[in-house]
C-alpha cells in the first residue's frame, strides 16, 4: 500500500500488511500476521522493517507417533568418574552427589528409551519475529550494502533431544542444575541404589515443548561490481553475527547458547567471480568462528584435563567453468586445504568427538566435473 511518494525524504513509503487464520482440530485456532515498511529515503538510502508472527501444529507424527522402547548405547557418564574426572569437573561432582562412588563402574543394565508422541500435552509453536535494516545503492561504483537486525522470540518450540544427549547434558551440566525439577535431567528415571546396581530403568525421549527461544543479533551482505583489466569482478560477502541465543526449557533457569559448541557467534561466506570472455572463474571462502564450552559448565580451562574450545575455520574453494555454444563445462576443488571439523572432547554435542556444527565441512577435499548440453 504507498503511503507516500515524491517528496523531500520520501522518494517512497509503503506499507505491506499480510494476515492468516489457522484452525486445527489437534492445536486449536490463531491468527497470524506480517507487516511490513519500505522507506526510500532517497536513491541511493532505503530502510526496511518488519514485524511478524507465526503459528506452528504439532505434526501428526509428533502427536501421534505410536510407543517405542530401546535400548541407548550410550555408556554411563559415571562409569568410573573417579578416574575419568577430575574432582572439578560437572561430570565428577554431579556423579559423586549422586552415587558417591568414585570407583562405579556403571549401570548394572543398559536404560530403557522410550518415544511416543504426545497428543494432548503437545502445544502449538508460535513466534514473533521483528527486523529493521538499512539498504546503501551506490550505482555510480555499483556497490549494495545492507545492514538487518533481527529478533527472533519463539515460545513452546517442539523438539526431542535423543538419549545420548539427554544423559550428557543432566550430567555434564552446572551442578546447580543437577536433578532439579525443570531440568533435561526430568528425562532420566531416579537411579537403583548403588549397592542393588545403580541403574537408570529409563530414559524418556518423546517430543516435548521448549518454553523459549531467543536469538537476536545481525546480517551483513556487500555485492560489488567492478571491471579491472578488462576482466568483470563480481565479489559478494554474507555475515551474520549473533549477540544473544538464549533457552529456557521449561520455564526455569535461561541458558545462554551463544558461543558454545553448535552455535558459533559468527560465520560468514565470501565469494569473488571474474568473468573472462567465454570463461567464468570463483573464488569461495567460508568462515565459522570458535566455539567454547568451558563457561557453561563451569570448568576452568586452565586446569581441566578436556578440550572443550574450537577454533575459527576457513575453508577455501576454486571452479572455473567454459560457456560453449550450447553447453558447459565447470571444474572445481572443494575444501582445498582439507580442513578437518573441529575436535573437542566428548561432552555434549558431536559426532565421533568432532562437534556437531551444520556449518563445518564434513567430507573433506573434494574433486568435481560437470558437463551441461542444451538441446
Amino acid at each position: 500500500v504507498p503511503l507516500l511518494a515524491g517528496a523531500p525524504g520520501f522518494e517512497e513509503l509503503t506499507l505491506s500488511v499480510a494476515g492468516r487464520w489457522s484452525d486445527y482440530e489437534t492445536a486449536g485456532s490463531d491468527t497470524t500476521y506480517k507487516v511490513g515498511l519500505n522507506w526510500q529515503i532517497v536513491d541511493a538510502v532505503r530502510l526496511r522493517s518488519s514485524y511478524g508472527t507465526s503459528f506452528r501444529a504439532p505434526a501428526l507424527y509428533e502427536n501421534f507417533l505410536g510407543g517405542q522402547t530401546a535400548f541407548t548405547s550410550a555408556s554411563d557418564p559415571c562409569a568410573d568418574y573417579g578416574t575419568e574426572y577430575e574432582p572439578t569437573e560437572n561430570y565428577y561432582i554431579n556423579c559423586d552427589a549422586e552415587v558417591g562412588d568414585p570407583n562405579f563402574t556403571g549401570y548394572s543394565s543398559t536404560p530403557q528409551v522410550i518415544t511416543f508422541g504426545n497428543a494432548g500435552r503437545l502445544l502449538p509453536e508460535t513466534s514473533e519475529s521483528f527486523t529493521v535494516g538499512l539498504i546503501f545503492q551506490l550505482e555510480v561504483i555499483d556497490l549494495a550494502i545492507a545492514i538487518d537486525y533481527f529478533d527472533f522470540d519463539i515460545q513452546d518450540e517442539i523438539a526431542k533431544y535423543g538419549a545420548s544427549s539427554i544423559l550428557a547434558q543432566c550430567y555434564g551440566g552446572p551442578p546447580s542444575d543437577f536433578r532439579q525439577p525443570g531440568t533435561v535431567c526430568d528425562f532420566i528415571s531416579e537411579r537403583s541404589p548403588i549397592d542393588e546396581g545403580g541403574s537408570i530403568a529409563q530414559i524418556n525421549d518423546s517430543y516435548f515443548n521448549i518454553d523459549t527461544k531467543v536469538q537476536t543479533g545481525y546480517d551483513l551482505t556487500v555485492r560489488y561490481n567492478f571491471e579491472l583489466s578488462a576482466v568483470d569482478f563480481t565479489a559478494d560477502l554474507k555475515y551474520t553475527n549473533i549477540d544473544k541465543f538464549e533457552r529456557n526449557l521449561f520455564g526455569g533457569r535461561v541458558e545462554e547458547l551463544n558461543g558454545q559448541t553448535g552455535y558459533p557467534p559468527s560465520n560468514a561466506q565470501f565469494d569473488l567471480q571474474a568473468n573472462i570472455r567465454d570463461w567464468t572463474l570463483y573464488y569461495g571462502l567460508d568462515f565459522v568462528e570458535g566455539m567454547e564450552d568451558y563457561t557453561v559448565n563451569e570448568i576452568d580451562p586452565a586446569t581441566s584435563v578436556y578440550d572443550l574450545e574450537t577454533d575459527d575455520v576457513f575453508y577455501h574453494d576454486i571452479a572455473a567453468r567454459y560457456n560453449g555454444d550450447g553447453w558447459s563445462a565447470q571444474i572445481g576443488i572443494q575444501n582445498v586445504a582439507d580442513k578437518k571439523p573441529e575436535l573437542v572432547s566428548d561432552v555434549i554435542a558431536f559426532v565421533g568427538n568432532a562437534p556437531f556444527v551444520t556449518a563445518y565441512d564434513w567430507y573433506g577435499r573434494r574433486f568435481f566435473l560437470n558437463v551441461t548440453k542444451g538441446f
